[in-house]
């Protein structure tokens, strides 16, 4: 009986150990949102905040993503 409990402590211990580990493996791989998607967000809540024409809202965009490249750099 000892057996099977130290046996069923073994691979309960190693299990979480794997899982823990994973899970810092899957969030040093998670990448950022890229300067796209990032100016795209920014210029639509912008737009959409302050009324921006089609065309405002676009060249909010680029701005925003050139701004964001040359940080990146």
């Amino acid at each position: 009986m000892k057996k099977i409990f130290l046996t069923l402590a073994v691979v309960l211990g190693t299990t979480t150990m794997i899982n823990a580990n994973s899970n810092v493996a899957t969030a040093e791989l998670a990448a950022k949102p890229s300067c796209f998607d990032t100016a795209d967000v920014a210029a639509d809540l912008i737009g959409d905040l302050f009324g921006l024409s089609y065309e405002a809202e676009h060249e909010m965009f680029l701005v925003i993503y050139d701004a964001c490249v040359e940080q990146n750099r």
